[in-house]
């Protein structure tokens, strides 16, 4: 669980926000927009894997309201929404998981709290699904075998939970679908898992001219 802002004072957070943004999270929110646009006619969920404090899922749900509607595609969130990190049993990725939590903290934002967010936004069509994802995912496939996928965006920083959700979910993404690598060459999780799916594999690693990160596939075939 996180300190929700107050929503009272948005246009105060607004100017702050401003104010003391740094030009690569500018670069990140405008990467966002891009791959929404990309994917906006393929068909398939915009699905999010680490959804941590909830600012991508919220933009992402914006982004939708904002150039189509709640019907043209479903949300889908997975995290442990909780207040207990994630362990990892790679050791090359527990100093970014000591990073994270010295920096950004342990807690997630909690499943309540961003259901909160997205009735308060007019935000509909959506699921978040709580948990482990190398549990919760390979349930959530195996009972939907429906899904299909337009946006896909990674956000895990460890190897194994990475690698997961590329094993589980690539072959769900539509053809012109854009897969979203938020800390691809940044962190060693995030980079060595998607490095180790791809092993193999024939397929071009992207990156917007204006951001270092997130980098991104766009599914062909």
């Amino acid at each position: 669980m996180i300190n929700l802002p107050d929503p009272a004072k948005m246009y105060e957070y607004e100017t702050n926000f401003h104010l003391t943004l740094d030009v690569s999270r500018l670069g990140k929110l405008i990467a966002h927009y891009e791959a929404y646009r990309m994917a906006r006619d393929v068909p398939g969920a915009i699905v999010e894997c680490g959804v941590f404090k909830g600012t991508s899922l919220a933009r992402f749900g914006m982004f939708r309201e904002l150039l189509d509607n709640y019907a043209s595609a479903k949300i889908i969130g997975f995290d442990v929404f909780s207040d207990e990190y994630p362990n990892t049993q790679y050791e090359e990725d527990r100093a970014q998981r000591d990073f994270w939590l010295r920096t950004a903290g342990p807690s997630s934002i909690s499943k309540d709290q961003l259901e909160e967010v997205f009735r308060r936004l007019g935000l509909k069509n959506y699921e978040f699904v709580a948990g482990d994802i190398l549990e919760t995912l390979p349930r959530y496939v195996r009972e939907h075998p429906e899904l299909k996928v337009s946006l896909l965006n990674l956000d895990i920083d460890f190897v194994e939970a990475t690698m997961c959700s590329l094993e589980l979910l690539y072959d769900r993404v539509m053809p012109g679908g854009v897969i979203l690598l938020d800390n691809y060459a940044a962190y060693h999780g995030d980079t060595k898992g998607v490095d180790n799916f791809l092993k193999g594999r024939h397929m071009e690693i992207r990156r917007f001219p204006f951001a270092a990160r997130p980098c991104y596939i766009v599914k062909e075939h």
